[in-house]
């Protein structure tokens, strides 16, 4: 069974946990900024069992797992958000915290 997958939304087609959870990465001037501790209280980090078990995607590129099993898509690793409560919420859209901004992750890339 895929970790991530593709759904449409409002925003177009973009990457959702198995669960339909919608998948952020966060970055400031177009580089990863790292989410730790307190920040993965409000945005946890899509996992998998490692390395028992591989992140795959359906309809999603470059898909990998990272350090302690966290997915990796084009190498950043992804994560979702406490406050969106129902599958295909996108509430964490350009919010500004931890050092960067929230960006959900469109299908292409």
């Amino acid at each position: 069974m895929p970790v991530v997958k593709t759904a449409n939304s409002s925003l177009g087609t973009i990457v959702v946990t198995n669960d339909g959870k919608t998948v952020y990465t966060l970055t400031s001037g177009g580089q990863q900024v790292p989410c730790s501790s307190e920040c993965r209280q409000v945005w946890p980090p899509v996992t998998v069992v490692a390395p028992l078990t591989k992140a795959t995607g359906t309809g999603v590129q470059n898909v990998g797992t990272g350090a302690g099993g966290e997915v990796t898509i084009n190498g950043a690793p992804v994560y979702t958000y406490v406050a969106d409560t129902k599958a295909g919420d996108t509430k964490g859209e350009g919010i500004v915290s931890f050092g960067g901004t929230w960006n959900v992750v469109k299908a292409s890339g």
